[in-house]
């Protein structure tokens, strides 16, 4: 017991010293382990940073901001330009009328005219067949026949009275009037119908048709 008291500070010391240098033995082992991971248990990740603006940069207003909703800018609808329909003004027709000269009658009548005449009936009975003219201011229906059978070189003969201011037509196409009897000669109708007024005095429309016509009976044949 003597013996203990005598070297117990020296004791305490020399495991103090022992301790440390335990200590210091195993401290450096441990240090390396834990600095050397582990691969084969390693979990490996990638992490992304996100870049952090510089206080400087300052921030497009025109593009939005990372989480911001977008509306949308409408675009403006244009009305399109209906094109309007033109309408086009109608030009203003020249007045005519329609011509026809035919002695048909005579068909049927051919034994009351002489050898010669015979000769100039046409077979079918028309001298001039329906024609388009034009109609001019104040033209009588004389004034019309006698423009067409001039211009389509067919014979036309008539007498005037100015006295009267008529005209009496006596042959057309070399047929003339009391060549098939008393009772024959020329007429002539507007729209069917025969006028009370002599062919010198009536003034035609515009659409007319116009017949003149060769009668064997004072137009009860016609």
């Amino acid at each position: 017991m003597n013996f203990m008291k005598k070297f117990k500070g020296h004791l305490t010391l020399i495991g103090i010293i022992a301790i440390l240098l335990t200590i210091s033995f195993y401290l450096p082992e441990q240090t390396n382990q834990t600095n050397v991971p582990n691969v084969e248990n390693t979990e490996f990740s990638v992490s992304v940073e996100t870049p952090v603006p510089s206080l400087d940069e300052t921030p497009d207003a025109s593009e939005p901001a990372e989480g911001d909703m977008v509306t949308p800018t409408p675009t403006p609808v244009v009305p399109s330009k209906t094109r309007e329909p033109q309408v086009e003004t109608p030009q203003p027709q020249t007045p005519f009328c329609t011509l026809t000269v035919k002695c048909d009658t005579l068909l049927n009548h051919m034994e009351k005219l002489s050898p010669e005449k015979r000769q100039l009936v046409p077979k079918d009975g028309i001298i001039l067949p329906e024609t388009r003219l034009d109609l001019w201011e104040n033209a009588t229906v004389f004034d019309i026949l006698e423009k067409a059978l001039k211009a389509h070189k067919i014979h036309f003969e008539f007498t005037k009275a100015p006295m009267y201011d008529s005209a009496y037509i006596e042959g057309i196409g070399n047929l003339y009037e009391f060549d098939a009897g008393n009772l024959s000669g020329w007429m002539y109708r507007i729209n069917g119908a025969v006028p009370s007024v002599g062919c010198s005095q009536y003034i035609p429309q515009s659409g007319d048709i116009i017949e003149f016509l060769y009668s064997c009976n004072m137009g009860k044949d016609l």
